[in-house]
């Protein structure tokens, strides 16, 4: 299934055909060739002082299935209902501080691992996967339970899988897989060289 975004403009169509669906091939096993893939598509992230502050986690289901049942008992019953399906998934995390100056505080850590992570989204899309970051689940418990050190944020877990048939989810969800997707207005989150003054 596709659900390009409708843009003001043309963009490229590999950014307009990413989005976040909850149908997937729970089945279908990916290739490892392609997990790399996108592990690469990550590492060539920009970071401020080339620092590259992510860390990420990839659980196959193929690989370790018992290791893949724990991350899906740290989502909510909300993630879990469709994610179930999702094969791969993949944390990420932010090393809050410097490599060579562990007393401070990388201020730019966590807005350097979302530059890594979409592109892993935007990876996921030329290999024909889909995936769907979340935000919902137990990180204290994620934290615990994978032994992740205190110094790495765990900011997101992203569900990756070939697309599923829509049949196969609830009735809240396959309604929400046919919504239009929507965005704020470009004037209203774009301004042209003064805050609030729209650029369109």
């Amino acid at each position: 299934m596709k659900n390009s975004a409708e843009t003001s403009v043309p963009i490229a169509s590999i950014i307009a055909e990413r989005f976040s669906p909850r149908a997937f091939d729970g089945d279908r096993e990916i290739e490892q060739e392609k997990i790399i893939a996108l592990c690469e598509a990550a590492r060539w992230a920009p970071s401020s002082a080339g620092e590259e502050p992510w860390k990420f986690i990839v659980f196959n289901k193929f690989r370790d299935k018992n290791t893949w049942e724990k991350v899906l008992s740290c989502l909510d019953k909300y993630n879990k209902i469709w994610a179930v399906n999702a094969p791969v998934i993949i944390a990420g995390t932010a090393h809050t501080k410097w490599d060579n100056d562990p007393d401070v505080v990388n201020k730019w850590a966590e807005h350097d691992l979302g530059a890594a992570s979409e592109n892993l989204h935007l990876q996921a899309v030329e290999l024909g996967l889909r995936t769907h970051p979340m935000g919902g689940f137990d990180l204290n418990k994620f934290q615990s339970e994978f032994n992740i050190p205190k110094d790495y944020k765990v900011l997101t877990l992203i569900a990756v899988a070939y697309p599923g048939n829509l049949e196969q989810l609830d009735e809240f969800n396959r309604k929400r897989e046919y919504e239009k997707r929507k965005r704020k207005n470009l004037g209203d989150l774009f301004f042209d060289s003064a805050w609030g003054k729209p650029i369109i």
